[in-house]
């Protein structure tokens, strides 16, 4: 802590913060989205834990479908009145909590369609959150994510990669231009992979959708603090319907405009006038550049203290030698 020593170079980094920090001020204070919303409502009407799925409802389906299809087919019901409701009530898009529709392949299918005949006769964009179980659906279902436009066609459906870095990196994130901007999603905490959420900066999204489901407190606080970081990376609003969970809606600066936690509340519908453009940022454009240079500075000074201390070591054997 030889003051004359280190002065300047904690003279550089304090300057350097405090240009960051005064910047980051000056943004959240007079920086705001571009005019125009989008009213959007996120719907979460499960009425068991992970914990049940796990231990009744799972095994149940299994060993008797008939009993597993009367438990699920009230749940599949509310989904769709309560999509009819919020339509009604206002709603432009509406959306469904990742697995929000579990079941076989058949009945998953049936309520699917009859979600593309409720956004066609209520004119809305509908997100649904689906896991198909059974036969050839993997240990854990397969997790989808359905987007229906107002014609009642899927324009999007896409599997979750699994939050797994060895998954994501052939997965294109697809878009859809809908009169409110252009909308694109991905599932929990597939959101947590900066590499992967930078098309949606690199493809112009002005609204990002996030259906998650969170089965325990970790997963609360780990998953939705990615929320605003992602945000504020790719200047992208996010609406993030949670079931279990908590709810967020983030502006493209990464300013939490409301939440919703489903653990707390009775009526579990989460309504927000979302901002509908994105702005454009620098990650956009280097990506992790910064940080590989970081990576990059921290090998060249790895290795000149390396050189550095070879040369010191030689030089004190040359003297003693002498």
């Amino acid at each position: 802590m030889a003051w004359q020593h280190i002065r300047r170079g904690l003279t550089i980094f304090g300057g350097i913060m405090l240009i960051v920090l005064l910047y980051g001020m000056i943004r959240l204070t007079y920086f705001q989205p571009q005019p125009g919303t989008v009213r959007i409502h996120g719907i979460d009407e499960a009425d068991y834990t992970r914990y049940e799925w796990d231990t009744k409802l799972w095994p149940l389906s299994e060993t008797d479908s008939q009993a597993f299809r009367a438990m699920m087919t009230p749940v599949y019901e509310r989904y769709l009145q309560a999509t009819v409701r919020e339509a009604q009530a206002g709603a432009q898009i509406v959306t469904w909590p990742e697995v929000a529709i579990e079941g076989y392949r058949e009945d998953v299918d049936a309520v699917l369609a009859r979600a593309q005949d409720i956004a066609r006769q209520e004119g809305i964009y509908l997100a649904v959150g689906l896991n198909m179980i059974g036969p050839n659906s993997g240990p854990e279902g397969e997790n989808r994510l359905a987007i229906i436009d107002p014609r009642g066609e899927v324009v999007v459906d896409q599997l979750k990669y699994g939050c797994q870095a060895f998954n994501m990196y052939d997965f294109e994130i697809p878009t859809v231009d809908t009169p409110y901007g252009k909308l694109a999603a991905v599932i929990c905490c597939d959101l947590d992979f900066p590499y992967v959420v930078r098309q949606v900066s690199q493809k112009g999204v002005d609204i990002l959708l996030n259906p998650s489901f969170e089965p325990t407190a970790e997963n609360i606080m780990a998953h939705s603090q990615m929320v605003p970081f992602r945000a504020i990376e790719n200047g992208v609003p996010i609406f993030r319907p949670t079931s279990m969970g908590l709810s967020l809606a983030i502006d493209p600066y990464g300013r939490t405009l409301g939440s919703m936690d489903a653990t707390r509340v009775t009526e579990r519908v989460f309504v927000m006038q979302l901002p509908n453009h994105h702005i454009h940022t620098i990650y956009s454009v280097i990506g992790e550049l910064f940080g590989w240079m970081l990576v990059l500075g921290f090998l060249v000074i790895l290795i000149w203290a390396i050189y550095q201390g070879r040369k010191t070591h030689k030089l004190k054997s040359q003297t003693s030698s002498t």
